[in-house]
């Protein structure tokens, strides 16, 4: 009978310590915010201090996500024909 509280208890705190992880990884993913003033509008950066990104709440801008490469995007295009080999040119009329 002490045998399953006991394993009941064990469950039990093994529980709370998952719950207590998972709230842990919820706070610590923390999406940064533009900052701004008193009316609401967005505050610039002060390039007087580099270390330090005033356009955002805690000082740090979030990194930067790489760009798609669109299909239909004329620069893309003349990218790819600088690339091409001249000599394949002549084969086509």
């Amino acid at each position: 009978m002490t045998s399953s509280i006991n394993e009941k208890i064990v469950e039990q705190i093994k529980q709370k310590k998952a719950e207590a992880k998972i709230v842990e990884m919820q706070e610590q993913v923390v999406e940064p915010k533009r900052a701004r003033d008193d009316k609401g509008h967005y505050v610039a950066d002060d390039l007087s201090t580099p270390d330090i990104n005033e356009a955002w709440e805690g000082g740090k801008a979030p990194k930067k996500k790489a760009k798609k490469a669109v299909a239909n995007d004329p620069r893309a295009f003349l990218e790819l024909t600088k690339s091409y080999p001249a000599s394949l040119d002549d084969n086509f009329p």
